[in-house]
Formats: structure tokens, C-alpha cells, sequence
């Protein structure tokens, strides 16, 4: 027994050399995927794949020269702009409510924009992430007439056409389950398909985030249906860009693109503005924003830590303007004419606000 001591300190101590050796080599692959993170792997190709689904004009779709435009290709050019310095430099991919999440965790797409909730489940198990909001959404129903409307509100039986395997679809589901409404629903695979059962009759109402019914009430008035929004949000659906879980700095890098939009407009930076950054005068969180010195002498190292240039925030108010801006454009009177609502700056009673840029 005693003869034999010394053979097992010696295996326990090449084990722990081993063990050591797989800790270092470990280490040293990590840090080489960290160092060929999305970010470095977006500028080695020159582009940015942005994930977008085709869901009309004003959210997301293409023009007569087949440019993508919307909101969330407007997003979309914001990150190219500060990571790439062009704008432009986006591959638009198909990300249809099947695929949408695989392309983004197979490395597909380095960016997911398109109104997907963000979610427990879908951040805690499907390894997504969400850097931002981009648009504080709720689930609302859009009816063929004002007597549809008022039938919903006395809690008559109802057809509802849902989108499958949305949040949507679940939020209802939930609420049938408990006896709260007597409704059946119909499920359909694409938004194409639930306007089109609306079209032929097979359901009374559509069901699914308020923005998205808005979009749908533009693309079935070409068809002559006037169409009630009705005033009734039955969930939160906080929507916005998404990315994989495993790679923080790409994250941050979304993150405080989505920040330097809102506080652009905090902060009344134009488009204009922002492409001539010299000439605006500001306070110091300006002066930081915009990649300057500020009157501490701090500013234009403020985006360093996320591997970013002194410009970056610039470049990307200088492409799509402000959130106020693309709001605007896209949702405002020349758009959906969608109320601000939650989607208005803190200081006038929404939700959105940036962290201090310091």
C-alpha cells in the first residue's frame, strides 16, 4: 500500500499538469474567438447581414428599385454606418417567421431587425439576445367595421385570424384557455395569408402587435377595406434587434447605436447635423455623442471600448437622422400616423431615454 504512494502522486500530478495545459489552451481559444468576434468578422467582409422580413413599406419592404426601406432596414444602415462607415454596406436576408432565429444563431445573420418580442424563454433558452428596444409594441386586434368592434367589446364570439407560432397566437390561446372569450382562432403561417383569410371572410378580426396591424390596414386598404384599429393592447411586446448571446461586445455595439439614435434626438441632432459635426454647438453629452472633445476634455474615445472610431455615433444619425426622425418617416403623418405613445422621449411622458454618454 505504502509502495504504491508514490505512484499515485505522480499520476494526480500529471493530471493536474494536463488539467492545467486544457485550462491554458481553453483560454487561448477563447480569446481568439473573442477576437474574431462578429464585429471583427463584419469589417473582414465589408458587409453587415441584416436578418428583415418583408412586412410592407413602412416597417420593412422593398421600393420600385428594389432598395429596401422602413424602419427596420433604417436600423439596419444605423449599425453600418457606425461599424462600417458606410451606410449602405447591408446584405438584406430573408428572415421569415420560420427561420428568422436559426439564420441568426447558425451565423447566418449578424443582426436580426424585425419585430420579433423580446421574451423570457426566447433570451433564457434559445440563446438570443436583445441589446435594445427598438419600439414599445402591444397586441391589438384590427376589425373589418365599427359593429365587428363593438361586438369584440360586449364579449360576443368572435373569429380571430393569428399568426402561427407567435406571441400573439399564445396570448390568445391563454386567454381562451382560461373562459375569459369566446373566440376561435385561425392560424395561419404567414401576415400574407391571415389578410387574405380577411379578404375571403374566414375570420372576423386580425390579431397581433399593433404595429404590424397598422402596416395591415395600408396593404387592405388597396383593396377596399377600411379597417378599425381598435384602442384595446392586451399585452407588452417590447420589439427590437436581436443577436446571439454569445458575443457581449457585438451586443454593446447594437446596444448604444439604438442609444446614440435616441439621445440624437434628445439632443435635437439632424441628419444635417450629424454629417458636419464640427459646426454643431452643444452641451458636453453632445460634444461626447458626436465624437468631439468636450469642456473636460473628454469625448472622442468615448466609443473605444466598443472597438468603434470617434465618428461612429455620427455616421449613424448622419445616415437615418435621429429615432424622432425615423419615427417619424415611417410611422408619422406621412406613414402609419401611429401616436408616439410610449415611443416618446422620457421628458415627454414615453419610455425611451439613453444612458449618459461618459
Amino acid at each position: 500500500m505504502g509502495r504504491s504512494d508514490p505512484a499515485r502522486r505522480a499520476v494526480r500530478r500529471l493530471g493536474a499538469a494536463l488539467l492545467g495545459a486544457a485550462v491554458l489552451t481553453a483560454a487561448a481559444s477563447g480569446k481568439g474567438r473573442a477576437d474574431a468576434g462578429t464585429l471583427d468578422m463584419v469589417r473582414e467582409r465589408g458587409v453587415l447581414n441584416c436578418g428583415v422580413a418583408d412586412l410592407g413599406r413602412y416597417l420593412a419592404g422593398t421600393d420600385a428599385q428594389g432598395r429596401w426601406v422602413g424602419f427596420y432596414p433604417d436600423l439596419c444602415r444605423a449599425v453600418a454606418a457606425a461599424v462600417l462607415k458606410d451606410a449602405e454596406a447591408v446584405a438584406f436576408m430573408p428572415a421569415t417567421m420560420g427561420v428568422r432565429l436559426d439564420g441568426l444563431r447558425t451565423g447566418e445573420m449578424d443582426l436580426l431587425m424585425t419585430p420579433t418580442t423580446w421574451t423570457l424563454e426566447r433570451e433564457a433558452d434559445q440563446g438570443i439576445g436583445f441589446p435594445a428596444v427598438a419600439f414599445y409594441d402591444g397586441q391589438g386586434f384590427l376589425a373589418e367595421s365599427p359593429e365587428a368592434a363593438a361586438a369584440m367589446t360586449a364579449g360576443k364570439p368572435m373569429r380571430i385570424c393569428v399568426v402561427a407560432g407567435t406571441t400573439s397566437e399564445r396570448n390568445l390561446a391563454d386567454l381562451i384557455r382560461a373562459g375569459d372569450r369566446p373566440w376561435t382562432l385561425l392560424t395561419v403561417k404567414t401576415r400574407q395569408g391571415r389578410n387574405e383569410a380577411l379578404l375571403q371572410g374566414r375570420c372576423d378580426v386580425l390579431s397581433a402587435d399593433r404595429l404590424d396591424l397598422a402596416e395591415a390596414r395600408e396593404v387592405l386598404r388597396v383593396h377596399g377595406r377600411a379597417l378599425v384599429l381598435l384602442p384595446d393592447v392586451m399585452s407588452r411586446e417590447p420589439v427590437g434587434p436581436a443577436v446571439r448571446q454569445d458575443d457581449p461586445q457585438w451586443a454593446a455595439v447594437v446596444r448604444w447605436v439604438m442609444f446614440a439614435l435616441i439621445l440624437g434626438e434628445e439632443k435635437g441632432i439632424t441628419a444635417a447635423a450629424a454629417a458636419h459635426p464640427a459646426s454643431v454647438r452643444g452641451d458636453g453629452e453632445t460634444m461626447r455623442l458626436l465624437g468631439r472633445q468636450d469642456g473636460a476634455g473628454q469625448g472622442p474615445g468615448i466609443g473605444q471600448g466598443l472597438g468603434l472610431d470617434p465618428g461612429w455615433a455620427a455616421r449613424a444619425l448622419a445616415a437615418v437622422g435621429n429615432y424622432g426622425d425615423v419615427f417619424e418617416r415611417h410611422f408619422g403623418a406621412g406613414g402609419l400616423k401611429l401616436e408616439r405613445g410610449h415611443n416618446a422621449l422620457w421628458r415627454d411622458g414615453g419610455l425611451l431615454y439613453a444612458p449618459p454618454f461618459r
